[in-house]
């Protein structure tokens, strides 16, 4: 079972914090202990740089890495290894093979996939980018209804979640938890633009309306039970959890009670985001067709643009796109 960590964590080394800041930011320095117990023990994506205090590119990079984890909060936990403030941290470094600084990993699911370095750009765009697109997939693109009626109506051995999805990319809310809850439950999404998938299962369509559908079951099971909680990570992670020990019918009605009041702190991260949002939009977006940004931020719609749109400026965006524009194509072909 996925458990959220609770730990409330924020060592500042005395060495390195001279030369580094973390403050203020989505960014956590770890210990070796800690690094194992919030990297290596979870079934979770985190995203680390490892670096020393005598390193002027590690200097340049924590600024740029500051922006790149307020982008991923609360999705994908950013932290920081000072390989050179102990002899402890020195072995760690070296067992994850940091030879060079600094070193940018992605350990995909904690120690059950192989880390990935990343080795382009030190900005906060492509470390945003090549950390939030190397999520594992552990949820099946249905392009098709027939294919979306007949995977309902199959019962598994383990409870299943269906998301009928507003958005051409599936968010990266979905692919954390998909990834978090990798062999206890499984997931699917469809891309429901024009309805059919919530027509073909029997639900109103209101293209006015943008807000995601979740269908969830319990496993030997096709009784569909619209999920009525909260679309935040925490609580798909409790809702998920409760599914696992409980029955979704039980798990539902605790979630449909949930009373969110964000805290002084959610909101004044929000405000950085939306203010981060803002500003690598401007710097450059190569699709923004009939998209009209300032607008949507006003009205609280720009908490999922990057994932939707990626980031301007990269190499691999072109490619990327291009992909995008193909399977859209197919599905509008297959709609049809």
């Amino acid at each position: 079972m996925f458990r959220a960590s609770t730990l409330s964590l924020f060592c500042i080394f005395a060495s390195i914090s001279k030369a580094i800041n973390l403050e203020n930011s989505q960014v956590q320095m770890l210990s070796s202990s800690t690094f194992q117990e919030l990297v290596l023990n979870q079934d979770a994506t985190s995203f680390v740089v490892f670096i020393t205090s005598q390193c002027g590119r590690c200097d340049r990079a924590i600024p740029e890495l500051k922006q790149a984890a307020l982008g991923l909060h609360p999705f994908v936990p950013t932290y920081v290894v000072p390989c050179d403030d102990s002899d402890e941290l020195r072995e760690l470094c070296s067992q994850q093979d940091v030879t060079s600084f600094p070193t940018v990993t992605l350990f995909p699911r904690g120690t059950k996939h192989p880390t990935i370095t990343y080795d382009g750009e030190l900005n906060a765009s492509g470390l945003f980018y090549f950390a939030s697109r190397r999520v594992p997939n552990n949820n099946k693109k249905f392009y098709q209804v027939d294919h979306v009626k007949t995977w309902v109506a199959t019962p598994s051995d383990k409870p299943r979640a269906f998301l009928l999805n507003k958005d051409k990319r599936v968010p990266l809310l979905w692919q954390v938890i998909a990834n978090n809850f990798d062999g206890q439950i499984d997931f699917a999404s469809f891309y429901d633009r024009k309805g059919k998938g919530s027509k073909a299962l029997g639900f109103d369509w209101d293209e006015n309306n943008k807000k995601s559908i979740l269908l969830v079951f319990d496993k030997e099971s096709t009784e569909m039970h619209v999920y009525s909680g909260m679309m935040k990570l925490d609580s798909l992670t409790t809702f998920f959890n409760s599914v696992l020990s409980s029955s979704v019918s039980t798990a539902n009605s605790v979630a449909s009670t949930e009373d969110f009041t964000p805290s002084t702190e959610d909101l004044d991260i929000e405000r950085k985001q939306e203010a981060q949002r803002m500003k690598l939009a401007h710097g450059g977006f190569q699709e923004l067709i009939d998209f009209d940004f300032e607008d949507a931020i006003k009205q609280g719609h720009g908490a999922d643009f990057h994932q939707k749109h990626g980031f301007g400026g990269l190499q691999e965006l072109a490619e990327e796109q291009r992909k995008r524009r193909k399977e859209s194509k197919q599905a509008d072909r297959e709609e049809l």
